[in-house]
């Protein structure tokens, strides 16, 4: 990827690179970690305007339980770490403490979506690995990703139909809930791209209403913070007395684990970490279909 990060980053900015000649496989999605790195490099370049330096650092590494690298839980395990450093403004930690938050930005409206890191972090996240970051204003940021290292049959390329995005939705129709206009667009596109056809509501009793109104739905796929007196996991147990074949996933970002108690009929209900990426909605709403097609629970 050197010549396009040469193109995106500029003249202004020298690419240093310090990868290990070991380096080990790892199975993750192609096209996501290439989006991530570039994402690392635009805001790297963003927080040099006036020209700096990018590091792009590789490295195997083992991760033992309580060790250093072990910060964020990570399961104890073979790893590469790759790391994104540049010399720029770097970031207060009030901004430090946010940076993975969907949608937030310092930028203009105009030139950032907020959505850079947040992405990554989850890419990060659902391959198995984690993100970290460490900046100081005046001195830059380091940007690290821990990618788990791939067994050997994996790295041969066995089982690589778990990670395949190909559509197999077959004009299932999703109603979706969230209340925030933006995610509702986003998930609303990844949902259209797997082939689902999509109905929309912003909260529980715009869902309920839909769902009593007649009409088939096949699944439900909820934010559980919602506006009103009833979050998601009330909403899917509702939902399953009207339509005990629904098949239900839960989203969340940063609900509490209160919110997330669940039981009865949606005791084992399928629950996303947002933001969440398309390969994994994918699986999670097919996986839904199954069990509620089975009439077992969504496990």
């Amino acid at each position: 990827m050197s010549r396009l990060l040469d193109r995106t980053l500029g003249q202004e900015i020298a690419i240093s690179l310090a990868l290990a000649t070991d380096l080990r496989r790892v199975r993750v999605d192609r096209v996501q970690f290439e989006a991530s790195l570039i994402n690392l490099a635009i805001n790297a370049r963003d927080a040099m305007p006036d020209g700096g330096k990018l590091s792009i650092e590789a490295r195997n590494v083992i991760v033992l339980p309580g060790s250093p690298d072990n910060d964020l839980s990570l399961v104890p395990g073979e790893y590469v770490a790759l790391s994104v450093m540049d010399t720029g403004r770097g970031m207060t930690p009030a901004v430090l403490e946010r940076a993975i938050e969907p949608f937030f930005t310092t930028k203009p409206p105009d030139q950032g979506s907020g959505l850079g890191l947040s992405m990554v972090h989850s890419f990060a996240s659902q391959s198995g690995g984690a993100l970290t970051m460490a900046s100081t204003p005046g001195h830059g940021t380091r940007v690290t990703l821990h990618l788990p290292v791939a067994d050997a049959s994996q790295a041969d390329g066995e089982g690589s139909e778990e990670g395949s995005t190909a559509p197999a939705a077959g004009g299932k129709l999703v109603l979706l809930v969230e209340d925030q206009p933006k995610v509702r667009l986003v998930l609303k596109r990844q949902l259209v791209r797997l082939g689902y056809e999509v109905i929309e509501a912003e909260g529980a009793e715009a869902a309920l209403t839909r769902l009593r109104e007649g009409g088939h739905v096949d699944l439900l796929l909820t934010d559980v913070l919602l506006p009103g007196p009833m979050n998601g996991v009330a909403l899917g147990a509702a939902a399953l007395s009207l339509r005990p074949e629904l098949g239900i996933v839960l989203m969340t970002g940063h609900a509490s684990e209160r919110l997330l108690a669940r039981s009865g009929p949606i005791a084992e209900a399928i629950v996303l970490r947002k933001p969440v990426d398309r390969d994994t909605l994918g699986r999670a709403l097919r996986s839904a279909l199954q069990t509620s097609a089975s009439g077992g629970t969504n496990i």
